[in-house]
């Protein structure tokens, strides 16, 4: 009796320790992001989104990075009047000139 109780907890122990590695192994990345892998301390790969699979104890994800688009709306205001348009029109078209003259 003694002895099928030994195992019995060490089939259970056992298969904790095998749950806890498929756990560790087995990696769902979420879409608009994108994972670092880092094994034994050196870069190793990017996990893309999806499923994907480790090695237990030589692989760890270090950075996640987000690879979202963010649309941000920007405000732009025109300043520029026309004598500054028609200054910064005169300028550039002196050194094309003088770019072509030199040449």
């Amino acid at each position: 009796m003694h002895n099928l109780d030994l195992s019995l907890s060490f089939f259970v122990i056992l298969l904790l320790a095998g749950a806890y590695l498929l756990y560790q192994m087995i990696r769902i990345v979420p879409q608009g992001e994108e994972w670092v892998v880092e094994r034994l301390g050196k870069f190793h790969t990017i996990l893309k989104p999806g499923l994907n699979f480790l090695i237990p104890i030589l692989d760890q994800v270090q950075v996640k990075l987000n690879t979202k688009e963010l649309i941000q709306q920007i405000n732009f205001h025109s300043k520029m009047t026309l004598e500054m348009n028609v200054k910064c029109m005169e300028k550039h078209s002196n050194t094309i000139m003088e770019n072509l003259v030199c040449k």
